[in-house]
């Protein structure tokens, strides 16, 4: 439950936020375009949560300053488990032991700031390179019978990746967005030998123009 509200309560921050965001640069004639889209998760560096993460999205911001530069704000979200199959544990807070399977469960809220490069463009493709930096918050937790153990944390994230905007309206006004990036976090817990986070997001979105882009 705790897990349920602090995803409620992050996206409704990012969600007043980037709308907030949007009517103000939108009565200013700014090129600002707002996204929502669906993430994958494969991470790199720890056996805790080894598997791929089919549980993630993301909401952004994005200005573009010019027809080569962009910049904005991004909150994204994924969940990483890993089912472990029956087995005796000693119980860590009173005697005894407990015989049961365990899920072993990772949940990030990364909060960004970006630029990006858009490289010559068509009509069409508008491919484009960048760089998010932020900070990231992680809960780690075991879910056994009735136990659960969770300790959060706190860490900087850095984040390059690569993509494509994919125009699907007239003027820009609606298009696709798909991308790949790798991502460093610094959060930690070593009771469970994590000194960092690493792996690569696969992303798909939407995005909304409103105004006109060029």
């Amino acid at each position: 439950m705790k897990n349920i509200s602090l995803f409620k309560l992050s996206i409704a921050i990012s969600m007043l936020f980037l709308l907030g965001s949007s009517s103000a640069w939108a009565q200013q004639g700014n090129k600002l375009y707002f996204g929502v889209g669906y993430n994958i998760t494969q991470p790199l560096n720890n056996t805790f949560t080894d598997k791929t993460g089919l549980y993630g999205g993301h909401v952004e911001a994005e200005y573009y300053i010019d027809k080569t530069y962009s910049v904005g704000f991004n909150a994204s979200w994924n969940t990483l488990l890993k089912y472990i199959p029956t087995k005796t544990y000693p119980l860590q807070y009173e005697a005894g032991d407990i015989t049961t399977d365990m899920y072993n469960s990772v949940y990030n809220m990364t909060y960004t700031l970006f630029g990006r490069y858009h490289f010559k463009q068509n009509n069409r493709f508008k491919p484009f390179v960048g760089l998010a930096l932020g900070a990231q918050n992680t809960e780690f937790a075991d879910f056994y019978s009735i136990y659960q153990d969770k300790q959060t944390a706190w860490g900087f994230i850095a984040r390059p990746e690569i993509g494509t905007v994919i125009s699907i309206s007239k003027n820009n006004k609606t298009n696709l967005i798909a991308g790949l990036d790798y991502f460093y976090g610094t959060n930690s817990n070593k009771n469970i030998g994590i000194n960092n986070i690493q792996g690569v997001e696969f992303k798909v979105g939407i995005q909304f123009n409103l105004e006109r882009r060029y």
